[in-house]
């Protein structure tokens, strides 16, 4: 039970009833001053107060008020009419955008010596939020696997829908990049184009279930060509790739993934003055390009507005889900993330279903990885949020050109609150 949000929709309720001069503007000021939280933007929707929320309110004034003052609270409570439990916080058509960059270069390569022109080189994509991308080609595909596994199936509150639309390319390289020939030793060159549905369902009972749905396509000359110009024509490196020409799938091949991951909020604290924390973990399982399982967790430590959920524990995935319908807008923390990996298969170092120059065999392949992301998110507005992460993963293949990576990461939000 969240005593924060208790706290505060008792005192809103007492802001709504005990005084009739209280307009909508002083009370909305009266709940944002008092608590910052989501309760405030349960209160600035047209719409009764989600019932969920009723529930912990009538809780804590049974627990906390005084004997004197319980029946009044409870009287007024109970005059608010709340809606049903299955009711959610209702989706914006759209809710938001995001957009993301990986990089080597952004390791801080000055601070760390992370800077490795190798492995997962880049990535860069934009992602679209709201109730505009629950439908389409992409959404009616994720929406029949979904009901296959049944994955939304529960019988806890939702507390809140997030859908999205995503597309990006991301590189990998290996370490000599100037060697037209197959470097057998190491990992190929490999790049994958995509795009993808989410959808996001967060509960009452304190976790959240993420779907994914992405189609893409392997082997095309897209990240040659962003590679050749960062090097040969931005400055940022001196060695020409020349390699690309033996990467996974030359030529272009469709590809699919299909992704399924909870995520659970195990241990928070929220203050009015000083420092809120949160530990959430998560389970998630890949079939497709990549096909894993994980389990992971994340940390944050700061200034939390927003839920646990819209923050993601995945060092690769685009961080947009700070375009929440209950999200507040006023992020400053660091946070840290570790996630372990079993891996069966990994198309981007083993091939697909055409042959590739360059492949890694099953018994090349590390089976178990490890991956971490520390960093800081910070709102510079109610709209904008912005993310750093320096990110970690183990080596995915055996052999002597192996090699664990560091890469860095910013990620933007533009939220619609």
């Amino acid at each position: 039970m969240n005593i924060r949000y208790l706290v505060a929709c008792t005192f809103t309720s007492i802001a709504l009833f005990s005084s009739p001069s209280f307009s909508k503007e002083e009370t909305l000021e009266f709940i944002m001053n008092n608590d910052n939280s989501n309760c405030y933007q349960a209160f600035n929707i047209e719409r009764k107060i989600p019932s969920y929320m009723c529930s912990m309110c009538n809780d804590y004034i049974k627990t906390e008020a005084k004997p004197e003052d319980k029946g009044y609270l409870l009287a007024q409570l109970s005059e608010k009419k709340c809606e049903t439990l299955s009711e959610p916080f209702p989706e914006k058509d759209e809710t938001g955008r995001s957009f993301y960059i990986d990089q080597d270069f952004l390791a801080l390569d000055f601070l760390t010596d992370f800077d490795e022109d190798r492995n997962y080189t880049m990535g860069m994509g934009m992602s679209y939020s709201g109730k505009n991308h629950s439908k389409g080609i992409l959404p009616d595909a994720r929406n029949w696997l979904d009901k296959k596994v049944s994955f939304f199936k529960q019988s806890s509150p939702v507390l809140e829908y997030i859908h999205s639309f995503d597309f990006g390319i991301t590189g990998f390289t290996p370490n000599d990049l100037e060697d037209i020939d197959p470097i057998p030793v190491d990992r190929p060159f490999a790049s994958l184009i995509y795009f993808s549905s989410s959808k996001f369902a967060a509960y009452t009972s304190n976790y959240a279930l993420k779907s994914k749905f992405t189609i893409g396509l392997l082997g095309l000359d897209v990240a040659k060509g962003i590679q050749r110009f960062l090097h040969n024509d931005a400055g940022l490196s001196h060695n020409d790739p020349l390699g690309w020409h033996n990467q996974i799938s030359d030529g272009g091949e469709l590809t699919a993934l299909y992704s399924l991951e909870k995520i659970t909020m195990w241990k928070e604290k929220r203050v009015t003055e000083g420092t809120d924390w949160d530990i959430s973990y998560s389970m998630a399982a890949n079939a497709g390009y990549y096909t894993d399982m994980s389990v992971g967790t994340d940390i944050r430590i700061g200034r939390i507005t927003s839920p646990y959920y819209a923050h993601s524990s995945n060092p690769l995935s685009v961080y947009n889900h700070g375009n929440c319908a209950s999200c507040n807008g006023d992020d400053n923390f660091f946070f840290f993330s570790y996630r372990v990996r079993l891996v069966a298969y990994n198309v981007l170092l083993q091939g697909q279903f055409r042959d590739s120059t360059h492949e890694f065999s099953d018994s090349e392949i590390e089976r178990l990885l490890h991956e971490a992301g520390i960093g800081w998110t910070y709102h510079f507005s109610k709209k904008l949020q912005v993310t750093y992460s320096l990110n970690y993963k183990s080596e995915e293949y055996k052999g002597t050109e192996s090699r664990a990576h560091w890469f860095g990461g910013l990620y933007f939000s533009v939220n619609k609150f």
